[in-house]
């Protein structure tokens, strides 16, 4: 952008051929990149708009590059524009915010920064500088728990709180036609969230529930309010096919434990016998990762969205993401925590 004169944005869109650029300088642009070393392949990269299958409106977001220095090496351009190429797939707008080096008496931040969704920081090591981009009122899902789970302050899940209402507007989106797979089903409360924002339509349901007196009520309730291609199943989710020791506590604390009333388990790919998959949820009290290698080939197939509960045990916090990306690695990853206090309802979702 430097030995060209033009600002990194329009690097970034002569690079990846975006409208605004004129062809004389989108020439020029490419090839001072190609003497500055970036390869063909590096400067033919796919437009992200073209990558994503075409999506509903989403209200706009704008995350912000913060560094210290100016940089103007191939290696810059290279790391400014995958980061600019990666938000644009989630239809995030990107800034750039320079800092000092080194914090001095009276600074404060630029205002700019008080409005943006996000913060990439770069090239800031002052410590004083990094305790002031952490006290903006930005959530830090991931960090903020585990503060929460080392020091049991309540604010740290305060900070990062956020609705369903913005999960299910700007991640899920779910339509009309979603083959909804519910496993941890309780007595149909995710049901009728999923149906409260598709207007009542779905193509399919499928729920696992393995409670007696919850499935009672799950099942009552769903003869009473819908109708269409529903298969409630008094089953708990696993990795295969078979029974086991059940907790009956006739509620969410029921879950598989060394003794217990036996009950049959069931994997997900088993109870859907290749039939579709557009959104599978998981809530299924500490058994996530039996859940989902039980869902392994409905996720290979038809990657469906996912809302995974990652608040069961500490570990998943690592663990899931990491299974998740092996199966799907074209999986885009969030993390959520909403408003319940301990750390209940913190969930990963896979889109």
């Amino acid at each position: 952008a430097d030995a060209v004169g033009v600002s990194r944005i329009t690097v970034w869109k002569a690079l990846n051929d975006r409208e605004g650029v004129s062809p004389r300088t989108k020439n020029k642009i490419k090839q001072k990149a190609a003497e500055m070393g970036l390869t063909d392949a590096e400067l033919q990269m796919a437009n992200p708009a073209r990558e994503e299958p075409k999506r509903e409106a989403a209200e706009a977001r704008t995350f912000s590059v913060v560094v210290s220095r100016p940089e103007s090496s191939a290696f810059w351009m290279q790391i400014i524009h995958h980061i600019a190429k990666e938000l644009a797939r989630s239809q995030i707008n990107l800034m750039y915010t320079y800092m000092p080096s080194f914090y001095s008496d009276g600074y404060a931040l630029p205002t700019s920064l008080k409005n943006v969704d996000g913060l990439i920081v770069l090239n800031i090591y002052d410590a004083r500088l990094l305790h002031m981009l952490n006290a903006l009122p930005l959530p830090k899902v991931f960090l903020d728990t585990v503060r929460f789970k080392l020091s049991g302050k309540m604010e740290y899940l305060r900070h990062s709180e956020s609705d369903k209402d913005e999960v299910f507007h700007n991640l899920l989106r779910p339509t009309a036609e979603e083959h909804f797979s519910d496993l941890g089903a309780y007595n149909g409360d995710t049901i009728r969230e999923l149906l409260h924002y598709t207007d009542g339509k779905f193509a399919s349901v499928t729920a696992l529930e393995p409670d007696r007196r919850s499935f009672r009520k799950l099942n009552e309730w769903a003869s009473a309010n819908i109708t269409g291609d529903v298969t409630l199943v008094q089953a708990g989710a696993w990795n295969e096919d078979t029974v086991k020791c059940f907790t009956d506590q006739a509620g969410r604390q029921s879950r598989v434990a060394g003794q217990g009333k036996e009950t049959q388990m069931r994997a997900l790919d088993s109870v859907l016998s290749g039939r579709p998959c557009t959104y599978l949820k998981m809530d299924v009290e500490g058994a996530e990762r039996e859940a989902i290698a039980g869902a392994e080939k409905t996720i290979r197939q038809y990657a469906p969205k996912l809302n995974i509960a990652a608040y069961h045990r500490s570990e998943d916090f690592f663990q899931l993401p990491l299974l998740i990306h092996a199966l799907q690695p074209s999986y885009r990853l969030y993390l959520r925590h909403h408003p319940y206090v301990p750390a209940w309802d913190t969930n990963l979702y896979a889109i």
